[in-house]
């Protein structure tokens, strides 16, 4: 099995400031006083450090990471909504922030495992392997970088959905095939197929947190209705405590109405599940780190809007799994400009 090496990859200090939320000057302070050195001593402009030390650093600057623990899922019954894209961003840079963390790959295309930079052709274990063959986990799961653990996926995922029917308590295999390995993690992040499935209905009935991305478009909406209403109806009849909801607009595009009349209706119907005025812009750098297997943090610009928009994601993410009141994101008029 090939997978990409992230060994000569690495992230500039104005990036480990934003992910830290802390000022630039505190990291440069950090690293000018600790054993820190770049990975490339010829470089003199946007100067990067190892993962690392980049989770080091970051570590000694954050807030205390007490509490921050979660198990949960990018969720949505239509395809092309950018779920895995986003869940490939967050577990890589919540692993860079210095946090343990497990991206499990839910859906037999494997996306998210070649965003991960799989060799496709390899051959590897996966989800089925562990629930059907009675695998154990730690044999399947791969390590990706420090801090970043993968349970990848291929076209033999296909055979878990009729496995399961199998199985006693068939909602519940994923919870105790990852019992044995749930305190290993502070995270373990789901990318689910675009279905409603067996292997769904087990990775929601694992998760506390189910993030709900959705395009900002109207077609993209019709099935929002309905996925909410059956999230209700499954956990009544599971006789069992609903996860928290989040709902994340994506592909924002501020010029088009389309856009703009969709978040009207988001916060119309579902305000109570939305980051207040908020939306994730389009950006053709989140296409651009997927293809090239690259989470943002190592190529992008400091003044990237999608590096900016999948920071407040992530920091509104974590203040939701500490139990704390989350700060209120960039005003409206400031993010989303022309909506009223």
């Amino acid at each position: 099995m090939k997978i990409k090496g992230y060994k000569n990859f690495g992230v500039t200090q104005k990036i480990m400031s934003e992910l830290a939320g802390v000022n630039p000057s505190t990291i440069s302070k950090i690293v000018s006083a600790g054993d820190y050195f770049p990975i490339d001593t010829n470089v003199h402009r946007n100067i990067r450090y190892s993962i690392t030390d980049t989770r080091r650093i970051i570590k000694k600057v954050s807030k205390d990471f007490s509490g921050k623990k979660s198990n949960m899922c990018f969720y949505n019954f239509k395809g092309g909504v950018g779920k895995t894209s986003l869940c490939f961003q967050v577990s890589s840079h919540l692993a860079l922030m210095g946090y343990s963390v497990l991206a499990i790959d839910g859906d037999p295309q494997g996306h998210l495992t070649t965003s991960f930079g799989f060799d496709t052709d390899g051959k590897f274990l996966t989800l089925y392997d562990v629930i059907a063959r009675n695998v154990p986990i730690d044999e399947a799961i791969v390590n990706i970088y420090e801090g970043l653990d993968c349970l990848p996926s291929n076209i033999a995922l296909t055979r878990l959905e009729p496995a399961l029917n199998e199985l006693p308590k068939r909602e519940e295999r994923i919870s105790i095939a990852l019992s044995s390995i749930q305190n290993n993690y502070d995270f373990i992040i789901f990318d689910t197929n675009p279905t409603i499935s067996h292997i769904n209905r087990n990775i929601i009935s694992f998760t506390d947190l189910i993030n709900v991305v959705v395009e900002t478009q109207a077609y993209s909406l019709n099935g929002l209705k309905i996925l909410v209403s059956d999230l209700e109806k499954f956990f009544k009849s599971m006789v069992m405590k609903k996860p928290e909801l989040l709902i994340i607009p994506n592909k924002y595009e501020e010029r088009t109405a389309a856009s703009g009349e969709a978040m009207g209706v988001l916060r119309e119907y579902y305000s109570e599940f939305l980051m207040p005025d908020f939306a994730i812009r389009k950006s053709e750098e989140f296409n651009t780190s997927a293809k090239n297997a690259e989470p943002l943090a190592f190529f992008c610009r400091s003044n990237s809007i999608a590096f900016e928009d999948l920071n407040e994601v992530i920091k509104y993410i974590l203040d939701k799994v500490s139990h704390k009141n989350s700060s209120r994101p960039r005003r409206e008029e400031e993010k989303i400009s022309g909506e009223s």
